[in-house]
């Protein structure tokens, strides 16, 4: 195990050096500048260039590049060109609302796809798994986005509730935070829960069809036994990959949704960035983002070993 570790992490340092040039070079091919952002359109092109020239924009880009890969090993990964604020200290300020949302979403992706698959798998042919397929392929087709305006909109016209749109943590105001992050775990996990749904059905089926599940049904174990204690194990073998990536994507922010939902997360901080070319935030964004999905998959890849012991060999 502490070998897979060492390997895995050594792995992992030439794909975080190539975040960091993709995250640095990326959103400086784009048109504009922050120069040109935070003077306006009535700039000259001395003005845009002397304030270049302050923020340190006007070296060549390979300079830029290794001055700040070098602060960044040093833990020091800069200030907002933005607000003149840390970076780091912005970010972690915006993480417990990410976090909070993402662990809600996969509490209600897993609470819809577990059960509806397993009932699903059982009953295969029939209309029940008709009638679940069809809520699968809807919540796979159906942006979550449009789903939440509709929600708000019926909400607000029928039931005359909105949720708070001022965020509060969970330790200040439970009640006030819950109302707020309801509406947009619940249909974000809806839709995850869609192909998490497809994925323990089709693994639910082949397992159920293996012969150690036969023979536990021969040695007279009771239906609910076999498929909770012997098959839904190994079926959640590779619905782990997909709550894993999924939890990654969540990380990463579900911009729109806090954006539409007014959650301070690291989404909007991220959105904020690209849109304000603030090059050293979303730079630190980017770069911590695949620090934790490279976390999130070691440890999806740890719980392999756990869930099949074939795998420790």
């Amino acid at each position: 195990m502490t070998r897979y570790l060492i390997v895995r992490l050594f792995a992992a340092l030439p794909v975080l050096l190539l975040v960091t040039v993709m995250a640095f070079v990326a959103i400086r091919i784009v048109p504009g500048d922050l120069a040109s952002v935070r003077l306006g359109e009535g700039a000259t092109p001395q003005d845009v260039e002397a304030l270049r020239e302050q923020l340190g924009l006007d070296a060549p880009i390979y300079e830029q590049y290794l001055s700040w890969l070098g602060e960044l090993a040093q833990g020091d990964p800069g200030v907002s060109l933005q607000s003149g604020l840390p970076v780091g200290e912005q970010f972690r300020k915006r993480l417990p609302v990410t976090v909070e949302l993402a662990i809600l979403t996969t509490l209600v992706s897993l609470t819809i796809a577990i059960p509806l698959g397993v009932v699903s798998a059982i009953r295969s042919g029939t209309a029940l798994d008709q009638a679940v397929r069809v809520v699968a392929v809807l919540g796979q087709a159906v942006p979550s986005f449009w789903l939440a305006i509709l929600a708000l909109t019926f909400l607000s016209i029928y039931w005359h509730w909105a949720p708070p749109f001022t965020y509060r943590s969970p330790w200040e105001a439970p009640w006030h935070n819950l109302q707020q992050l309801l509406l947009p775990s619940l249909i974000l996990g809806y839709a995850q829960s869609a192909l998490l749904m497809r994925t323990i059905r089709s693994a639910m089926i082949e397992v159920l069809s293996q012969d150690y599940i036969r023979t536990a049904s021969a040695k007279g174990l009771r239906g609910r036994t076999v498929v909770f204690r012997h098959a839904l194990r190994n079926a959640l073998i590779p619905a782990t990959t997909i709550v894993g990536i999924q939890t990654t994507t969540l990380m990463g922010g579900a911009i729109v949704l806090e954006q539409i939902f007014s959650l301070p997360g690291v989404g909007k901080l991220t959105l904020d960035a690209i849109t304000n070319r603030d090059y050293t935030q979303l730079q630190f964004n980017v770069v911590f983002i695949a620090v934790i999905a490279m976390a999130i998959n070691l440890v999806v890849d740890l719980s392999y070993l756990y869930s099949d012991p074939r795998l420790r060999r």
